[in-house]
């Protein structure tokens, strides 16, 4: 039963797997796999793990979590202010920058906001 279990698993993730995983995910599987084969089951399952990590944080660097930018003659706050307030604020707009964002903040995104 467990051999018959461990080759269902193969089966599943080294064949039918390719159809539907992109191809840095499959290759990910045979990475673990020939580390579980040669150094060890928690070896292989750590190893996994980092690379999985590291290749989320490649890949969602490359993603864009500036979603617009604005500035204060363009947006303005939905806060109820006096008019010499308003004045000030429709005078100097310009010199106000907005930037709304999306998605996670980190390391690697971070970068492009700075630009």
């Amino acid at each position: 039963m467990l051999l018959y279990l461990g080759l269902s698993f193969l089966s599943d993730w080294l064949i039918d797997a390719r159809k539907s995983l992109p191809l840095l995910d499959y290759l990910l599987v045979w990475v673990i796999l020939f580390i579980i084969a040669s150094v060890g089951f928690l070896e292989g399952i750590a190893a996994g793990t980092f690379i999985a990590a590291a290749l989320f944080v490649i890949s969602y660097s490359r993603v864009s979590v500036i979603k617009n930018t604005l500035n204060g003659s363009i947006y303005h706050s939905k806060v109820d202010r006096p008019k010499i307030h308003r004045d000030i604020l429709s005078q100097n707009g310009s010199e106000i920058f907005i930037m709304s964002l999306q998605g996670f903040l980190f390391f690697g995104t971070i970068q492009g906001v700075a630009r």
